[in-house]
């Protein structure tokens, strides 16, 4: 189904090229619904690519994964599933469920096995620009150069993680 969805909605699409980027792209983040890998990721991406390519068969497919150091996503990705899941875990105890392992890596290896064709490239977000954000990463991997990028208007962050204070009211 979602493979039928892109290529209707990739071959609606008039232009020379297209990004599409969604931080939610991978689905449910580990710790929502009992998961705690990105162990559906290769699957799921094989479904976009198969969609993109149904509806453009020509197209130059490139991915685009962004990383951070492992304790700075343990924090965010606590603070996503404390705002969503109702969380009664306090932080020690959610960060002891991901010791075991490089979850980042092992996804990695299994997206290139799953999708041989299609680069992936991998960024880390303490690599963007200050006042562009994770978006620069985006417009570099897609060729948009330095010097354009600096001309783009930005606004202040809105994606601000809360203080210790706030997320124990959640817990």
């Amino acid at each position: 189904a979602l493979q039928s969805c892109l290529a209707t909605r990739v071959g609606q699409v008039q232009a020379e090229h297209l990004l599409i980027t969604n931080v939610d792209l991978c689905g449910v983040l580990p710790g929502r619904q009992g998961r705690f890998d990105y162990a559906y990721l290769p699957s799921l991406l094989t479904a976009v690519v198969g969609g993109i390519q149904a509806a453009a068969p020509q197209a130059e497919i490139t991915l685009l994964a962004t990383h951070r150091p492992k304790g700075a996503w343990l924090k965010s990705l606590y603070w996503q599933n404390l705002k969503v899941e109702r969380l009664l875990d306090d932080f020690a105890t959610f960060k002891s469920r991901f010791q075991a392992g490089d979850i980042l890596a092992s996804t990695m290896e299994a997206i290139r096995m799953a999708l041989p064709d299609a680069p992936l490239l991998i960024a880390d977000l303490r690599d963007a620009d200050p006042s562009l954000g994770p978006a620069s990463l985006v417009l570099t991997a897609s060729g948009v150069s330095e010097d354009v990028q600096r001309t783009l208007a930005t606004t202040k962050p809105r994606k601000i993680s809360p203080s210790e204070e706030v997320q124990a009211h959640f817990l």
